[in-house]
């Protein structure tokens, strides 16, 4: 089979495209690391801002909300252009890339881009059924779990939702990214807020939990009810797998001096309510008893069958999907009876035609 390199400059990239990477491993292909801007003959990409440099060469994306900012033409500020393929995660990347294909598909890779999947929820496959516990004590089971995970932690955020929820009878968890100590003033802010969580007394009606950032953000919303964040892309993937969602508003991101408010895709600003930090206590128990029997004040809570996973029919496979179509195109041989064309968004006939298939945004 054949030799793949992988293009990534950061764990939350690999995190992104190892999945596909070992299904192809599964089919006999060997996998390697390359460096950006290093020549290959085949490449995976799951990077920013890199241009292709391989014979042949496959595009994903790391980050469900990835240059969110510039929505809906966002294949005009990444290089997919340089790609032969592309791959989207969910129905409303497929719809985006459809809305961009009348003007925007200069941009778009050089042969075609298919819906295969989010790779990441197939870690929920096997949590699901019997998750393993990501902190030293189970999660209660008669109590919501509300999950905090910001994309920055800055200006004391999780003082916020520790003070407006440590009243309700809640599972409470504190999840923040594996950062290295490069990222300065943010690893920091991260070891701060952890040690003072970790060293809460227990005294609170809410059960307060922070397990290690190491452990990947699925294994904590396959436990969850709802997640609070400002613009983590983890609200995208929350949301897509049934829980209530709430960014806050007026929660400053610290990547641009002097700062900016939070920014949500405009494709799920009707789906993830927003709201000030000052709602937070009254959002979350509104949302809980939405969707559940919780009542915020005796603290009794009953999961309705109405949250159960909506991409359950698709877990376990949508790696499987993506590394099917590489190894079709490497090959020009099916594998596990995925047909590419079924998943097929947009393909490039010539310079001047291309054909758009709508019907493959279709969540399958």
């Amino acid at each position: 089979m054949a030799d793949i390199n992988i293009y990534v400059t950061e764990q939350i990239e690999w995190e992104a495209i190892q999945p596909i990477a070992k299904q192809l491993v599964r089919m006999g292909h060997s996998i390697s690391f390359a460096s950006p801007g290093t020549f290959s003959k085949i490449g995976l990409y799951c990077l920013h801002d890199w241009q292709a440099t391989s014979d042949l060469s496959f595009g994903f994306l790391h980050d469900l909300m990835q240059y969110h900012d510039y929505h809906p033409h966002f294949w005009e500020n990444e290089a997919w252009h340089s790609y032969d393929i592309g791959f989207l995660p969910t129905v409303q990347w497929g719809k985006m890339a459809i809305q961009e294909a009348t003007d925007g598909e200069k941009h778009f890779p050089k042969e075609a881009m298919y819906y295969s999947g989010w790779p990441k929820f197939d870690l929920l496959a096997s949590l699901l059924g019997s998750p393993e516990d990501c902190s030293d004590r189970s999660f209660l089971a008669n109590r919501p779990t509300v999950i905090y995970a910001p994309s920055w932690e800055n200006d004391g955020k999780y003082l916020d939702v520790l003070e407006s929820l440590k009243d309700l009878r809640v599972n409470l968890v504190f999840k923040w990214a594996k950062l290295h100590k490069g990222y300065g003033y943010h690893y920091d802010a991260i070891e701060e807020a952890l040690s003072t969580i970790r060293g809460l007394p227990d005294e609170f009606n809410a059960q307060i939990y922070a397990p290690d950032p190491s452990i990947s953000i699925m294994e904590i919303i396959a436990k969850g009810d709802l997640l609070i964040s400002d613009e983590s892309c983890c609200l995208i993937e929350a949301h897509e797998c049934g829980l209530q969602t709430l960014a806050v508003s007026n929660w400053w991101i610290p990547d641009t001096g002097p700062g900016r408010p939070p920014s949500i895709s405009y494709h799920y600003r009707d789906v993830i309510k927003r709201i000030s930090k000052c709602q937070l206590r009254e959002a979350v128990s509104e949302l809980l008893s939405k969707d559940n029997a919780y009542d915020p004040v005796s603290g009794n809570f009953s999961r309705s069958q109405s949250t159960a996973n909506p991409r359950r029919h698709r877990l376990g496979s949508e790696s499987l999907i993506a590394a099917s179509i590489v190894h079709n195109r490497i090959t020009g041989e099916k594998a596990n009876q995925i047909d590419p064309y079924n998943y097929q968004i947009w393909t490039r006939l010539s310079e001047q035609k291309s054909i758009i298939t709508p019907r493959m945004c279709e969540d399958k």
